[in-house]
C-alpha cells in the first residue's frame, strides 16, 4: 500500500483520467446541503480505502533492446542456453542495471536485488543453515536459505535446468523477491 502511495506522490498511476494540473470539480454549497450530512461514502457506496489506486504492479520491469542484448550476450559467455528475466522487480522502484559473468554464472544486477543464474547448482552446501520451502507458483518451488553466520536470506530455485538465486545486501521484503521469481520469463534468442 505504501508503494502505491509513493507512486501517486511521484506521479504514478491513478484512476483519475484528468491531467494532474486539471481543475478539481467542487460541490456547490446548495448541492452539499441537499445531499445531507457527510457519510464518508461516495456515490458508489465505497470509501477511498475500498478503491484500489494502482491497477498495475508498482514494480513492473521494462528492458530496452540494448539491455536484452547485453543479457543475452552475457548468458552466452556463461554457457547458459536458457536465461530467465523477471518482469516484476524486487521493490517499488527497481530497474535493471547490468549483467556480469563469473565463469559459468550470470548475475543480473538490479538496484534492489541481484539474480544469479547457472547450469550448475548455486545452493550453498553449508551445514549450519535453515531452509524454508516456498511454493512460488503451481509450477515453481523455491527455498529460502539462511546461513548461520549471515543475516541475509537467499531465495533459490530451478527453471528448466537453469538454477537461480535471488539476493540483496540491502533489507528487503521476501514477498517482493518471491513475486520477482514467480514473474521470471524465458529470454528468447534474437
Amino acid at each position: 500500500m505504501a508503494a502505491c502511495i509513493a507512486v501517486l506522490l511521484l506521479g504514478g498511476c491513478s484512476s483519475n483520467p484528468e491531467p494532474p494540473d486539471a481543475a478539481v470539480p467542487t460541490e456547490t454549497a446548495e448541492a452539499a446541503e441537499a445531499a445531507g450530512p457527510a457519510t464518508g461514502k461516495g456515490a458508489t457506496g465505497l470509501t477511498a480505502l475500498d478503491t484500489p489506486v494502482c491497477e498495475e504492479p508498482v514494480s513492473k520491469l521494462h528492458y530496452s533492446r540494448n539491455q536484452l542484448r547485453e543479457i543475452r550476450e552475457a548468458a552466452d559467455k556463461a554457457g547458459l542456453e536458457n536465461v530467465y528475466i523477471p518482469t516484476i522487480g524486487g521493490g517499488p522502484d527497481d530497474y535493471f542495471e547490468e549483467a556480469k559473468v563469473d565463469g559459468k554464472q550470470l548475475t543480473l544486477h538490479f538496484i534492489r536485488m541481484a539474480i544469479a543464474e547457472s547450469v550448475e547448482e548455486l545452493e550453498p552446501a553449508a551445514a549450519n543453515r535453515t531452509v524454508t520451502r516456498v511454493q512460488l507458483s503451481p509450477q515453481l518451488a523455491g527455498k529460502w536459505i539462511n546461513e548461520e553466520e549471515s543475516t541475509v536470506g537467499y531465495l533459490y530455485g530451478e527453471i528448466e535446468n537453469t538454477h537461480f538465486e535471488i539476493f540483496s545486501a540491502r533489507m528487503f521484503d521476501r514477498k517482493d523477491f518471491e513475486d520477482a521469481a514467480e514473474s521470471m520469463i524465458l529470454l528468447r534468442q534474437e
